[in-house]
């Protein structure tokens, strides 16, 4: 019994060294096919050169004054590879040029440079106005000018003229705010002007023109009509009365009354 065991145990020996041994056999394969295909693959590796960078540098200048709007900006990329530019905005200013522009990178670092300009502000409308009768006597001026720069208005002189008084601001800056300046002007033979309501009654026929030492008008006023004055004129050559429009008579041969006087016409009996 005991020689029975004795050759199982030895057979139970053979068999586990048997296993361990072919169990190292097998690891040692394994490891020699994967430094095998490891070799391989390194052997077919090409080895690839990393592509060149090279530098943009993006300035943002007011080119008119000379003014840089922000600090440099500055871009890597590769050789051949497309520039990603983007074009930022500044208050009150707008983008005229680029100057250096190139849609890729190249060999040799590169200077961009995105120039800009002042807009400009909101126009001054002049205008030029009879101050008695309202009419526009001058077509009108409009100024345009860069934001923030100043300006002065002056009343220009306009022949048979002179200026009598003005609305808006003669002096500023332009800016996002309009500006609109009238300028009135008076006849320049006109030395005074009164707004009156009263009534007149006329002793004879009478002369009407367009204008005080204006030009004569076709129809004669009847004699004694009667009519509303709206303007008393006084000028180098007498005083004149507005009827209304352009419809003017000299003040003389007339009876001046508040009220309208109506007149008496005699029936005839039979």
């Amino acid at each position: 019994m005991q020689i029975l065991n004795w050759l199982i145990s030895k057979l139970v020996g053979h068999k586990n060294a048997y296993n361990l041994q072919r169990s190292h056999t097998i690891k040692s394969q394994h490891k020699q096919k994967a430094e095998n295909n490891m070799h391989k693959k390194n052997h077919n590796h090409k080895y690839v050169k990393p592509l060149p960078q090279s530098k943009v540098t993006v300035y943002f200048m007011d080119n008119h004054n000379h003014l840089f709007l922000d600090e440099p900006r500055k871009m890597l990329g590769y050789i051949g590879k497309p520039i990603n530019l983007n074009i930022p905005t500044f208050k009150n200013y707008i983008m005229e040029y680029i100057h250096g522009f190139n849609s890729v990178f190249t060999e040799e670092n590169q200077q961009i440079t995105i120039c800009y300009r002042l807009k400009n502000g909101s126009p001054v409308s002049i205008y030029y106005v009879n101050f008695d009768t309202y009419e526009v006597i001058k077509p009108p001026d409009f100024l345009i000018g860069t934001w923030g720069n100043k300006y002065h208005v002056v009343s220009p002189q306009i022949k048979g003229y002179k200026i009598y008084s003005y609305t808006g601001w003669l002096n500023g800056t332009f800016n996002d705010i309009s500006n609109t300046i009238i300028f009135y002007y008076r006849n320049a033979n006109w030395q005074t002007v009164s707004f009156v309501q009263y009534f007149i009654n006329l002793k004879r026929y009478t002369n009407s023109y367009n204008n005080p030492n204006g030009y004569l008008l076709r129809t004669k006023l009847p004699e004694n009509s009667t009519w509303k004055v709206f303007l008393e004129v006084k000028t180098n050559n007498g005083v004149w009365l507005n009827l209304g429009g352009n419809q003017w008579i000299k003040d003389e041969n007339l009876i001046k009354s508040k009220k309208i006087v109506q007149n008496k016409i005699a029936n005839k009996k039979d």
